[in-house]
């Protein structure tokens, strides 16, 4: 079984106005990511209230995550935009059985 990493990206957001603001920038900062061949996917999900959004984006590994984020995403001006709205990163893992 193959086992991938997911990166999950929440936002707590004030309006309609900022979800659609922060759904355009997070669109333009995946036109970078998808160069990645380490890149598998990523979904957005908003509550019905449109006050949260969750980027869940799917990699091969941690480690290809990371050295793609740090060498092609961490310095753009999209992502900085993006991180005044202040993402929570959460993490997935398997429970024991």
């Amino acid at each position: 079984m193959t086992s991938h990493h997911h990166v999950i990206v929440r936002f707590q957001l004030d309006s309609e106005q900022e979800l659609f603001e922060l759904v355009n920038l997070i669109n333009e900062l995946e036109e970078i990511v998808k160069t990645s061949p380490d890149f598998i996917s990523a979904k957005l999900h908003r509550n019905l209230e449109g006050t949260v959004l969750i980027n869940y984006a799917t990699w091969t590994s941690p480690q290809a995550y990371e050295s793609f984020w740090k060498a092609y995403v961490v310095d753009t001006e999209t992502n900085k935009k993006i991180k005044s709205y202040k993402p929570m990163v959460d993490q997935v893992f398997a429970l024991q059985q």
